[in-house]
């Protein structure tokens, strides 16, 4: 199984209880949900019959989600440029 999960929310998408039971029956050890519109994610590690939001992955050690959301900012100015031509 995948040690990593990303989700792309809905407007009306509410993470359950269900779903973080069915991660941890996966053997999936930390999930990302991306918020693209707001450039922002939200990073949780599975433990403990649970899970906890995190602020540095523990699948990829070293990685802060910090870093992970500034790329998807600049990746959103980028793009913007392009389709408004500069």
């Amino acid at each position: 199984m995948s040690d990593l999960q990303t989700q792309l929310p809905t407007d009306t998408w509410i993470y359950t209880s269900w779903e973080e039971y069915e991660h941890e029956e996966l053997g999936i050890a930390e999930y990302w949900v991306v918020d693209v519109q707001n450039a922002q994610i939200i990073a949780y590690a599975i433990a403990d019959q649970g899970s906890k939001c995190i602020q540095e992955s523990q699948v990829l050690p070293g990685l802060a989600i910090a870093i992970l959301e500034e790329a998807l900012r600049r990746s959103r100015e980028i793009n913007l440029k392009w389709e408004l031509g500069y």
